[in-house]
């Protein structure tokens, strides 16, 4: 099969920042070899899946990043971004996309645009989603019989999918008014399932992650300093780095290789 966004909306370049796009508002699943549609995602008409999606306002022109988060050889979850600055996750679990037992679902990841022109964040490019651990950094406190307190901090493994993606708006590279930035979203559900109305997590915010724009670690800390700052990170649900330059934007997808991504970027 192919799998594809809805495309561009060109009314976005004429209707102002906010507005809703009219066209592009989905993603197509099509049989390679005959071109017949197999599923769909859109306001207009899903196949079987739940109702999240119909509330999509902003096209997708950008490429589909795709899954087998099981390793048995089938897709079974896509991550999407629009034109608003949104990511979208759709479950594919085994079965029929309407079957009421395991039905496919969708829901918003992640809002990091916004309406006006300097959250005008838009992403053309497909996510890049890196399977991996983050040593994550907790405190607890303690009391003994005494009444004395005190606090264990303690590091702990956990897995979860790296969402890399960049904004910028590629229908006008030499604009310099939005303030785009790259950003990594830890979707800590790694596993593909059905997702019920009231399972459905609230999407994260540019508040939801972390500044990593001055390379915080980077700096000469002391001990004391770096764990402070590692449990501050670890309350957050990922990171973003701002793009300086000005008009600086996102033109293309990451890639990830051994623990280290990269990107690029172009200033008008």
């Amino acid at each position: 099969v192919l799998i594809f966004g809805g495309g561009y909306a060109i009314s976005k370049d004429n209707d102002g920042v906010g507005t809703s796009d009219s066209v592009g508002r989905g993603i197509y699943m099509v049989d390679a070899a005959t071109g017949t549609l197999k599923w769909s995602l859109t306001p207009a008409a899903t196949s079987g899946v739940n109702t999240q999606f119909t509330g999509i306002s902003d096209s997708i022109p950008a490429s589909i990043g795709t899954l087998d988060s099981d390793a048995d050889g089938l897709i079974d979850r896509l991550y999407a971004g629009d034109s608003g600055g949104n990511l979208w996750r759709v479950d594919m679990p085994e079965g029929e996309p309407s079957s009421s037992e395991t039905p496919w679902t969708v829901f918003q990841l992640a809002q990091l645009g916004g309406d006006t022109n300097l959250t005008d964040r838009r992403f053309f490019s497909q996510p890049a989603i890196v399977r991996t651990f983050i040593e994550e950094t907790k405190s607890s406190s303690l009391t003994d019989e005494d009444g004395v307190t005190t606090t264990v901090v303690t590091r702990q493994e956990t897995p979860y999918e790296a969402i890399l993606i960049g904004s910028g708006d590629r229908s006008a590279p030499s604009s310099g008014d939005s303030d785009d930035k790259f950003f990594m979203i830890k979707d800590a559900d790694i596993f593909t399932h059905s997702f019920l109305a009231q399972d459905i997590p609230a999407p994260y915010t540019i508040e939801s992650l972390y500044d990593y724009t001055n390379d915080p670690f980077g700096q000469s800390q002391s001990s004391q300093e770096k764990e402070s700052l590692a449990l501050a990170v670890s309350q957050k649900s990922g990171w973003f780095i701002d793009f300086a330059g000005q008009g600086e934007k996102s033109m293309s997808a990451a890639t990830a290789i051994s623990g280290v991504a990269y990107f690029n970027s172009f200033t008008p």
